[in-house]
Formats: C-alpha cells, sequence, structure tokens
C-alpha cells in the first residue's frame, strides 16, 4: 500500500509540473480539430441547434466564439451548439484553460475595457426578404446587454464573412437591444465608411415574408375571408386582415403580420391549431388555387405547406382532434348578492367566473393604484332572470332542432333571434334594486365598464380570449340593466356556441357573471403580458405587447402594430434588460409606446402576480406556468392591472 500511495503522488507531481507544457499543447490539438470554417448551409446546420429567440420560435443559430482579441491572433471558433450550450464551457474546452464563469464573463460580456472575447451567435433568417436579400440573411448577433464597440463587430465581421464564403453576401450586424443600438449611435459614422452591413429590429420583423405563430398540421375547407364574414366548423382561413371575432375554425393564414398575444393566436394556441402570417397569402396562386376544397395545411418552424385533401381525409381528422366526453363547468347559484371586488377572491371563481375572482385576488396583492374597484355581479342574477323569463326551454328547443346543426347560416340565424329576445326580457325587480344600489356606489355621471365573467372563459385549459362580450354603460343611456342583458346574451353568439360545441362544454351548465368598474378614459396605452419569457426558458422576465392609446393590442385596428417587447433576467448581476422586437406603427418612428419607468413598473407587479398566482394554482413545481395579464396606464401615468388567467402555452 506504501508503494502504491508513491508511485500515486508521484504521479500528481509530474503532473503539476507537465501542467505548463500540456495545457497549451492541447489547447493547440484542440484548436486544430475545433470548426474554424462553414463551407455549406449543410455543416452550418449540423452544428446549429433550432432555438427560441425574441419574436421567434424554432430558429437555426450556430453560436461563434473568438478568442483572444487583445493580441496578434485572434480565433475565430464556430461551436457545435447541439453539443455546448454555453460559450462559458466550450472555451474551457477548446483553450484548456482554467477558469471560473464569473471571470469568463468579465472578459468577453457587458464592457468593452478588458475585453478578451468575443460571444455571439449567428442566426438563419431564412423567411427574409428584401430587394438586396431575396433568400434570407444571417444575422450576427451579440449577447443584448453586451455594447460591442465598432472595433470588435469589425473584427467579427471580417473573421466570419472570410470563414462563411457561401454567405457572405447575406451576413449582417443585428443591432438587437436598446444598449447595442446606443452603442451604434455613438459610432454611426465609423459603420457608413465600412463594409458592415447592420440591421435593426424593426427592418428585420418588416421584411419577414412568413412567420409561424402556431405551429400545427390540420385539415379544412380554405376559405379566403374579410373580418366580418362567418368561417364554418371545419374551414381553414385566409384573413386579409385580423378579425375581432373568431368563431372556430381549423385553421388560421393572415395577409397582416400578428402578435402572439392577439386573440386570433390565442384561440389557436387553446385549440391546438396551425396559425400563420404569410405575406400576401390572399393573392397567392397556390393558395387561391385550393378556395372552397378540402386541404391539408402545415405550419412549421421552417415554413408551411398546403396541398388537396379528401373529405375523407378531413373527416378522420376531426375526429381524431374533437373531444370525446362532455366537460362541466363549475357553477355556484348560493351566492345571492352582488359583492365588492375587494371581498371576492380566486375561490369564489364558481360563483362570480374566473375573471371577477382572480381580479379579487389581484385586488389583494397590489397598491390601490394599480388595482381597479369595482363589483362582481355573480352567475346567480343571469340564471334568476333566464328562469323568470322561461328562456332555458327556448335554448333547448332551438338546440334540438334538425336544421340547427347542420347549417350555419341558419345557427347564426336562430342565435342572433335569441339573443335579441333575451335582450327584450324583464330583469326581476329584486334584481334591479340591487344593480341599481351597486351603480349609485359610483360618483353621479359616472360611465362603468361591463366585462364578462363566465364559467367558461378564463380557466387553465379554455381561456376563450375574446369570446365574451364587455362594453360601457354611460349614464346617460338609460337603464344599466339594459347593457347587462347585452354581456348575458353573449354567451349565444354563434362564435361562442361553436368554440363551445367543439370542446364539448355542456351548453345547459353555464353561466354568465359580470366584472363592473368605472371606465378608464384616454388610457395612455393599453397592453398584454405574459409573465415569462417565452423566449428563453433559462431567464425569468415578460413578454409584452403594448400600444398607444385605446388601440386595442388584443382585438388591433386594421394594420395597426403594437410594440412588441422581451424582458429577460440577462444582466450581469441579473437584472433585466428590455429587447424592443417591433415597433408600435402609431407612434412616431424611432418611439416607443411605454417609458422605461412605465415599463420597469410593469415588471415590478406582474412579479408579485406571477408568484402569488403559481400557488393559488399549485403550480410551484412547474416552470412553464404563467399569468396572462391585462393592463394600461391611465392618463395619470398610473399602471392598472386589468384582468389576470393562466397563461395557455
Amino acid at each position: 500500500m506504501r508503494f502504491i500511495s508513491t508511485v500515486r503522488s508521484a504521479s500528481s507531481r509530474l503532473k503539476r509540473a507537465l501542467r505548463p507544457v500540456l495545457g497549451p499543447a492541447r489547447a493547440y490539438l484542440l484548436t486544430m480539430f475545433r470548426r474554424r470554417r462553414i463551407n455549406s448551409r449543410p455543416q452550418f446546420e449540423k452544428l446549429a441547434r433550432r432555438n427560441d429567440i425574441p419574436g421567434m420560435k424554432d430558429i437555426w443559430v450556430c453560436k461563434f466564439l473568438v478568442v483572444d482579441i487583445d493580441g496578434p491572433s485572434p480565433m475565430l471558433f464556430f461551436m457545435n451548439t447541439r453539443m455546448y450550450e454555453h460559450h462559458f464551457l466550450y472555451y474551457r474546452r477548446v483553450t484548456g484553460r482554467a477558469i471560473s464563469e464569473p471571470d469568463f464573463d468579465a472578459i468577453s460580456y457587458y464592457s468593452n475595457a478588458g475585453r478578451k472575447n468575443l460571444a455571439g451567435s449567428l442566426v438563419a433568417h431564412d423567411n427574409y426578404c428584401d430587394d438586396k436579400h431575396p433568400h434570407g440573411i444571417y444575422s450576427i448577433d451579440y449577447w443584448p446587454t453586451d455594447p460591442v464597440s465598432f472595433t470588435y463587430v469589425a473584427l467579427t465581421w471580417d473573421l466570419i464573412t472570410e470563414a462563411m464564403p457561401f454567405a457572405r453576401e447575406r451576413i449582417v450586424y443585428h443591432l438587437s437591444s436598446q444598449t447595442q443600438m446606443d452603442q451604434f449611435r455613438t459610432e454611426r459614422a465609423l459603420y457608413e465608411g465600412s463594409p458592415i452591413r447592420w440591421i435593426d429590429t424593426d427592418h428585420l420583423f418588416s421584411n419577414l415574408t412568413f412567420i409561424p405563430l402556431n405551429l400545427g398540421d390540420s385539415y379544412g375547407i380554405l376559405k379566403i375571408m374579410n373580418e366580418d364574414e362567418i368561417p364554418a366548423f371545419r374551414d381553414i382561413v385566409i384573413f386579409r386582415s385580423l378579425p375581432n371575432d373568431l368563431s372556430h375554425v381549423r385553421g388560421i393564414i393572415t395577409d397582416v403580420p400578428q402578435t402572439p398575444l392577439s386573440h386570433v393566436n390565442l384561440k389557436a394556441k387553446q385549440n391546438a391549431i396551425p396559425n400563420a402570417y404569410i405575406k400576401n397569402a390572399s393573392a397567392k396562386e397556390a393558395f387561391r388555387a385550393l378556395v372552397n376544397k378540402p386541404v391539408r395545411f402545415t405550419v412549421t418552424a421552417d415554413g408551411y405547406q398546403i396541398e388537396a385533401a379528401t373529405m375523407n381525409a378531413l373527416d378522420d381528422h376531426f375526429q381524431r382532434v374533437a373531444p370525446h366526453s362532455t366537460r362541466v363547468p363549475a357553477m355556484d347559484m348560493s351566492q345571492t348578492t352582488i359583492a365588492e371586488l375587494r371581498t371576492v377572491s380566486k375561490g369564489d371563481s364558481a360563483a362570480f367566473g374566473a375573471k371577477a375572482a382572480n381580479m379579487g385576488e389581484v385586488y389583494s396583492l397590489l397598491p390601490d393604484r394599480h388595482t381597479i374597484s369595482g363589483h362582481a355581479i355573480p352567475f346567480h342574477f343571469y340564471d334568476r332572470f333566464m328562469q323568470e323569463n322561461d328562456f332555458y326551454p327556448v335554448i333547448e328547443a332551438m338546440i334540438r332542432d334538425k336544421n340547427f346543426a347542420g347549417d350555419i347560416q341558419y345557427m347564426n340565424r336562430k342565435l342572433e333571434e335569441f339573443q335579441k329576445i333575451l335582450c327584450k326580457g324583464t330583469v326581476p325587480e329584486w334584481l334591479s334594486t340591487q344593480i341599481r344600489e351597486m351603480q349609485d356606489c359610483y360618483p353621479d355621471g359616472t360611465d362603468l365598464r361591463l366585462r364578462s365573467s363566465s364559467n367558461s372563459e378564463d380557466l387553465e385549459n379554455f381561456n376563450g380570449a375574446g369570446l365574451y362580450a364587455s362594453g360601457v354603460h354611460f349614464h346617460h343611456h338609460g337603464p344599466i340593466e339594459n347593457d347587462i342583458k347585452k354581456i348575458w346574451a353573449s354567451l349565444w353568439t354563434y362564435r361562442a356556441f361553436t368554440e363551445r360545441e367543439f370542446h364539448r362544454i355542456d351548453h345547459s351548465q353555464i353561466a354568465m357573471g359580470l366584472l363592473v368598474h368605472q371606465d378608464q378614459k384616454n388610457e395612455q396605452n393599453n397592453g398584454v403580458a405574459v409573465t415569462r419569457n417565452l423566449f428563453g426558458s433559462i431567464h425569468k422576465g415578460l413578454y409584452i405587447n403594448v400600444q398607444a392609446g385605446q388601440s386595442l393590442v388584443t382585438n388591433p385596428d386594421v394594420d395597426a402594430l403594437p410594440d412588441e417587447l422581451v424582458v429577460s433576467a440577462i444582466g450581469g448581476d441579473k437584472e433585466f434588460e428590455i429587447q424592443t422586437i417591433r415597433r408600435s406603427n402609431l407612434v412616431p418612428a424611432g418611439q416607443s409606446v411605454m417609458s422605461e419607468t412605465q415599463v420597469i413598473g410593469l415588471i415590478r407587479q406582474s412579479r408579485i402576480i406571477h408568484d402569488h398566482f403559481k400557488t393559488c394554482y399549485q403550480a410551484e413545481d412547474d416552470e412553464t406556468f404563467a399569468m396572462e395579464l391585462e393592463f394600461l396606464t391611465t392618463t395619470d401615468g398610473d399602471l392598472k392591472i386589468m384582468q389576470a388567467r393562466p397563461w395557455l402555452d
């Protein structure tokens, strides 16, 4: 044993003695076999991996590393991105240098002083098209918080364009964050005198010809429609503009860009159907030749495919995807009085609906300046109104009508007729008394926002985005009950009925509550936020769509595009970095809808809501959990959270 111990000790001493020699020799040998050049697209894809980046999902990304930039011979390496997710681990492997991750970060990111490395990514934007680049581009992207100077951008440019001859004319430098835009502005004259091609995020997205919003494969009858036309259950629809109301369909294509938080895409996610922006789709002969015919439509990260199909294939597909068991929503009729919102909590959703209940929960979490005060009208009021007017038998007879299920125009007409009948119904006096007492709680002349809060929306597995009505009761427009009846009647629109029908939600067990609060006037902006970084699972953050004034993000005005932001905790001290993916076209060029201070305020309140509801929904171990929030900024500059529901991913 003593002999073995002596040998081990000698071996250790020898390794320590040879380390100064073996380390550099090992590093030299490794550099000889690491990829220093990419000669073709197949070689690029062999090294790259599918990644989510801000604004895009499942796009080809190949990471690169330039080492020893402070010396006479900088070296470029294209990383095997499938094997190495982090630059730090690759650096240690390829150089053989023992270094801690904080020390590597200090010489690779955040500052141009003392920098020894450049760490970034090459991103293949295959669906980019402009006059100079009709077949896509490859962008050089650095870490968003990295203020890379012109000197180092130029070095990277020279090395990569030389090492990727097959794509040399399609390589651009992408200014991917505010940090890099600020650095660029201070050195713009240097760029303009160089061969470097650059692009900002606005121009990148405005020249994309295809954006997959929701991946999927589906069958249906292809239709081209305007926003006010009614699609059928089995249609795959090309919309020339984004529809504000959308009934159940089997696929969505739009001529105009969408964002992931539009009601159109939320519906696509809920129903697991393909959804894509395809530039000028309605004018493409490949689509027009298949209009009114059965087709198969597939959306992948790489592109889309549409081809003729048979009715048998369509029928088989529908049988596979349609739910087979009936779902009965929770419904508690024991709450017989209108409640102040501050007294309602998530546990009351079976009596008031998830929208009102969740907003009561938010009220208890945040400071008053960030919440809405108001009232919740329970399901009981809707139920008593329906019973007093004998409307339930009318619904049953309508659904039993043999023509109702087989003819969409007939179904739509009968449902519209029933809504008119319902709106003429009489509200029992004892219900009207409570409603007027609620209204008297607000100052004279107050206009009230009336918002649907049914038992078939805002749920974990069924968000019902945009499915039911909301509206404003203007104080000088007669009794408030007339407007409340319109919200109750929205349970029976064609789009609401067909959505529930597909999901096998029992129509006899639905009810409508209301969330009531003072109407906000002339807000600075409004938006939707998801309390998770949808494009980077490693770092906490938010994804935000926000629009100026009262042009809605969820149901946008024709051709209106919001600011699209990704907030990620990617700074050196885990501080949040704000990346602008796309800017609103309703504000002056180069300006943002929200100030940085306003975004930071939204981040803080969103984290409180996220952490609280993660516990409420018993999702502590679910890293994909997120809340979807609707918000606005008042004329006084106060952030108000207007809605909170689970994000459906």
